[in-house]
């Protein structure tokens, strides 16, 4: 009897210290919950403190992260290959203007060792001015094709008579004789001055633009010279060399000229 009671009592003290899983449940705080002072609690806080979100929402804004990572790099590759054209054109520009300083160089050296007599001493009496028996000289010596000792005497007019009447002419032939001699890039700066000093003048003033085509397309920068030739043509659709390039483009045969003087027969009617 006292051993019945004894485990009876132990029995007993063990049933009330448990819960059933029915009492677990239910002493568990739900998000339904009231603290002491009636407001809701949570048991953790809202996703979206967490960065969270549904999973839509998520990969929407993954998508766009990936979306301005995207640009962000475009607009960088664009940075790089721009300040890379500036530097090539820098470049291009500096050797084009070394060029000229080497021929300014040797044209002085030619009229200092009085290497064309013809063009180093003009005098009135050979027919007007100084300038205009230079100018004359030149013009003969080009038809002569004696392109160095004409050169000298066109870029005199140039330098040592930059207000006078023949500067254009002197400026357009001087590119066209560099042309001829295969200087490109010196002829390609004489035909960009002859277009800055084609807005004062009405004949001629297609020339140098269908020039500069030809020079650039020499240097091998086909897409310049194009850019050229389409001014020339909105510019001036009239004028006879436009006329002549548009109808070498349509027959696709266009062959550069070794001679500018021969491309454009007429070209003395021009630089007067």
């Amino acid at each position: 009897m006292k051993f019945l009671m004894k485990y009876g009592f132990l029995i007993l003290l063990v049933l009330t210290s448990c819960k059933t899983s029915r009492d677990i449940k239910d002493d568990r705080p739900t998000s339904s919950a009231l603290d002491s002072s009636g407001i809701k609690t949570l048991d953790a806080p809202p996703a979206s403190e967490l960065g969270g979100g549904t999973p839509a929402q998520r990969a929407s804004v993954e998508e766009l992260q990936m979306k301005l990572a995207v640009s962000h790099g475009e607009v960088e590759n664009l940075r790089y290959q721009l300040q890379q054209q500036s530097l090539k054109e820098q470049e291009s520009l500096k050797d084009i203007k070394a060029e000229n300083e080497r021929l300014k160089e040797a044209l002085n050296t030619l009229q200092s060792r009085a290497a064309v007599p013809a063009v180093a001493s003009p005098t009135a009496s050979s027919g007007g001015n100084v300038v205009d028996s230079l100018w004359a000289q030149g013009i003969s010596l080009i038809k002569q094709g004696k392109d160095g000792a004409a050169l000298v005497a066109m870029t005199t007019i140039l330098d040592s008579y930059p207000k006078s009447n023949h500067v254009w002419g002197a400026t357009l032939t001087s590119g066209m004789i560099q042309y001829r001699m295969k200087k490109f890039k010196g002829a390609a700066l004489r035909f960009n001055e002859a277009i800055d000093l084609s807005a004062k003048r009405s004949r001629g003033v297609s020339l140098p633009w269908y020039f500069q085509g030809l020079t650039f397309y020499q240097l091998g920068k086909k897409e310049d010279a194009e850019l050229f030739w389409d001014e020339l043509n909105r510019k001036y659709p009239g004028s006879l060399v436009n006329k002549k390039l548009q109808a070498l483009k349509k027959r696709g045969k266009f062959k550069l000229p070794d001679d500018p003087f021969e491309d454009i027969p007429t070209w003395e009617a021009f630089v007067d």
